[in-house]
């Protein structure tokens, strides 16, 4: 499952890597999302049994994923950047094996390398994540989700258009009673391309989409903290970059998206919401213990120390 647009040979370096996969019953589906580079040409061309869309002009990648999953057959999706890849040829019938063993198991996240980490491209880096965690967000380039699951939580919210997507579906799977988890054992080659990439556009719609997810998903007695602790972060971050002024722009967007957020709200739980925010700041292996996250004390958690399992 991959959106793409005007990364070409990243995209192409890709799809050969699915074709090499070694698991049989599967299907690769493309949405190019209004390229100019010769994308939608150059796939049908060298990948045949590619299923590929064209959106033009261009909708965003939340929804290209969203078009997606709305075609697609099988149980198991796996989410890719244009410009990543796995880097073993078994990983995908390891996924898939896993999927069919742990029943409430809702999605799961990889490890990337690669020139955005180039700390962790040798084989014996320590710096390299170890083992698995439970995670409240993911990211979008690099994970697996169970079909069911995502039909079950309504997919992607479409308005975001572009970054937050993640943890927005995340809290949702919790809510909907399966697990996310980080499976660093499996990893993704991110060759990170600078087409298409300006950090200070990501930076505007992650911080708009996080209030409106806030909005959408926090139970009613802490939107209001919650907001503006993630406005007083959002703000933090700018003046380190040097571009406060961006943060005029998110807020008044999502000021005036507030009525479209409260149409889609679907507030969780109260355990669910205090169980991702714990699993943002401590890593749980234990199945059975991020569970209990969700009915622990913030306080006696704050208190305890960081256990990696």
């Amino acid at each position: 499952m991959i959106a793409t647009r005007n990364r070409r040979d990243e995209l192409l370096k890709t799809l050969n890597s699915c074709r090499c996969q070694t698991y049989e019953h599967k299907e690769v589906h493309v949405v190019d999302d209004g390229s100019t580079d010769g994308t939608y040409e150059a796939v049908r061309n060298e990948f045949p049994e590619v299923i590929i869309t064209r959106n033009d002009p261009n909708r965003g990648s939340v929804v290209s994923r969203n078009q997606i999953f709305a075609r697609v057959t099988g149980e198991v999706l796996i989410g890719f950047d244009d410009d990543s890849r796995f880097i073993d040829a078994f990983a995908t019938a390891q996924i898939v094996e896993r999927f069919r063993q742990e029943p409430d198991l809702g999605l799961l996240e990889f490890q990337d390398i690669g020139p955005e980490y180039p700390e962790r491209i040798p084989s014996d880096s320590h710096l390299r994540l170890k083992g698995e965690r439970h995670i409240a967000s993911f990211g979008e380039g690099r994970y697996a989700v169970r079909r069911s699951v995502l039909e079950k939580v309504d997919g992607f919210v479409d308005f975001f258009w572009h970054s937050y997507e993640g943890p927005d579906l995340a809290i949702r799977i919790w809510d909907a009673g399966y697990r996310c988890v980080g499976w660093y054992a499996i990893i993704v080659w991110h060759e990170y391309s600078g087409t298409n990439r300006n950090e200070m556009r990501t930076h505007y719609f992650h911080a708009r989409n996080e209030l409106l997810s806030n909005l959408m998903r926090t139970p009613w007695l802490f939107i209001l903290p919650l907001s503006l602790w993630r406005m007083f972060s959002q703000l933090r971050y700018s003046l380190r970059r040097g571009w406060w002024l961006i943060e005029l722009r998110v807020w008044w967007d999502a000021f005036r998206m507030v009525p479209t957020a409260l149409r889609h709200r679907q507030p969780v739980r109260i355990e669910t919401f205090r169980r991702c925010l714990l699993l943002n700041r401590r890593w749980v292996s234990d199945s059975q213990a991020a569970w209990a996250l969700g009915y622990s004390s913030y306080q006696k958690f704050k208190e305890s120390p960081r256990q990696r399992q």
